[in-house]
């Protein structure tokens, strides 16, 4: 079995790799596919088309509209929106999906949403199955805030996450996204946030996710 495990910056990544288990006829190898969703896509694509994996996962750590999500929590990504894209006019936000600029059931997209199909990987986590939302900025704005937990169900928000799922779907490979909550969006007090427990939560689950697929072989 070959695995990669992608994450945004090294950082996300160190913790992972130096605790991760290895198995016998189990080959992971680990990649920082960069900040945004531009540099993911690219780099994503890069990697997968110059070697062949088995699942491909992406950890990292995520902002949370939902204060029922516990900081330090991990999370298993079922659904992104890429609902940045759009204009807002006359005090309400369209996306490109409602504008009819994009049919919302264009491959890689179903329901104007990246769905991951692979429900088996997605309860192996034993994780709440969030909604997601990519962003190029880190949300601040108590509109956009409201608007993309209220309006579209968005629980969490990263700036590759919508990158990730689009690139592995077009690619018709295993994928599952592993998100660590590291912050309530909106509090820039950083202070108050959990990274080391966001990191190690999700590492935790990546490790055990791993041994289950390599025992199920």
């Amino acid at each position: 079995m070959k695995v990669l495990i992608t994450a945004a910056t090294a950082m996300e990544l160190e913790l992972i790799k130096s605790e991760t288990i290895r198995y016998d006829g189990v080959e992971i190898i680990f990649y920082v596919t960069g900040v945004g969703a531009v540099s993911t896509v690219f780099n994503l694509s890069e990697i997968l088309h110059k070697e062949k994996f088995d699942i491909v996962i992406q950890v990292g750590i995520a902002g949370s509209f939902d204060k029922r999500l516990a900081l330090g929590d991990a999370v298993a990504v079922e659904k992104e929106l890429l609902y940045e894209m759009g204009v807002f006019e006359n005090n309400h936000y369209k996306t490109v999906f409602e504008m009819g600029l994009i049919d919302g059931d264009t491959k890689p997209f179903t329901s104007s949403t990246l769905i991951n199909p692979h429900t088996v990987l997605l309860d192996l986590t034993g994780l709440k199955k969030a909604i997601a939302i990519t962003n190029n900025e880190i949300s601040t704005s108590a509109t956009k805030i409201k608007l993309y937990n209220e309006k579209y169900g968005a629980e969490i928000e990263s700036m590759e996450g919508g990158a990730f799922h689009y690139v592995a779907i077009m690619k018709s490979i295993s994928f599952i996204q592993l998100r660590g909550i590291s912050n309530y969006v909106g509090d820039r007090d950083k202070n108050n946030w959990k990274i080391k427990e966001a990191i190690l939560s999700y590492s935790d689950v990546c490790n055990q996710l791993i041994k289950k697929l390599m025992l199920s072989k």
